[in-house]
């Protein structure tokens, strides 16, 4: 049996998660077979120096959600603890089911929020320039606004492009 413990959070007491023959334990005591495993996610998100990673398990209509926020640095022990679970869940899911698709990054309303964030960050961009140059601001305030606003809509359609509902979402076998 391998054993796994770590801090999810910051704030949050360590949790410890089993694996043994294809069995996860989860920190409460429930028990899931990895060969009933219908669905895959690894979501990672990076803000500064911090990072949210987790991945989402789908056994049914239940979902299981392994997740840490950790820093960023490889030497970090939190994340380390988390990267060996999801490796040996990883080998686990491959070892019972090789053509289970994982899928890389956020999916759902997850993806539909980041979307909409993005669509009103370009809306924004655009209502903020239009209403300027509709109230007639001088050339110096609308030279000083375009750096910021220009960054808002850059920032917008990278969200849009990276999280746009109608592109498949990425996906690797287990």
């Amino acid at each position: 049996m391998e054993q796994f413990t770590y801090k999810p959070a910051l704030l949050r007491a360590p949790v410890t998660w089993s694996l043994r023959d294809g069995t996860l334990t989860a920190p409460d005591g429930a028990r899931h077979d990895l060969s009933r495993v219908t669905a895959a996610a690894l979501v990672e998100h990076r803000m500064r120096q911090s990072l949210m990673r987790r991945l989402d398990l789908r056994l049914g209509e239940r979902r299981v959600s392994l997740s840490v926020d950790c820093g960023l640095n490889r030497g970090d022990p939190q994340g380390r603890a988390h990267l060996a679970l999801l490796q040996a869940v990883a080998a686990a899911l491959a070892a019972r089911q090789p053509d289970l698709p994982v899928t890389v990054g956020e999916y759902g309303a997850g993806r539909w929020a980041l979307f909409a964030l993005g669509v009103a960050s370009l809306t924004g961009a655009a209502g903020i320039l239009g209403a300027a140059l509709a109230t007639g601001v001088s050339q110096a305030r609308l030279a000083g606004a375009a750096v910021p606003v220009g960054l808002l809509a850059l920032i917008g359609g990278a969200i849009v492009l990276g999280n746009a509902p109608w592109r498949p979402v990425p996906q690797v076998p287990a």
